[in-house]
């Protein structure tokens, strides 16, 4: 589910200020909340946004489980010593398979 809404305040001197918020969830159940000055541009990024949410381009939450997976493992990472541009290259496609498999069964 995704919304605009608007948030009011008092700052310390007693003045009114308002916001415009969009607020939506990912697809891995994380809550996003960006906040914008007029109700129009709140509206755009969220429409944008709900479009690649679906698309499932907008993941921060995976690409944050293959960096710790990647850091927590050894062996997946890329041992520079005597490899060559080609053996690189073929050592990380493998790697990106193997790491794959695991986020997308």
């Amino acid at each position: 589910m995704a919304t605009v809404n608007k948030r009011t305040w008092r700052t310390k001197d007693g003045k009114e200020k308002s916001a415009w918020y969009a607020d939506y969830f990912d697809q891995d159940g994380k809550r996003h909340i960006k906040t914008f000055e007029r109700k129009k541009d709140a509206e755009d990024w969220l429409a944008k946004t709900q479009v690649e949410v679906k698309a499932k381009r907008r993941s921060r939450l995976r690409k944050a489980r293959i960096r710790q997976t990647i850091r927590a493992s050894p062996s997946l990472r890329l041992p520079v010593a005597g490899f060559t541009t080609k053996k690189a290259r073929a050592f990380v496609a493998q790697q990106y398979v193997e790491i794959a498999s695991v986020f997308n069964p």
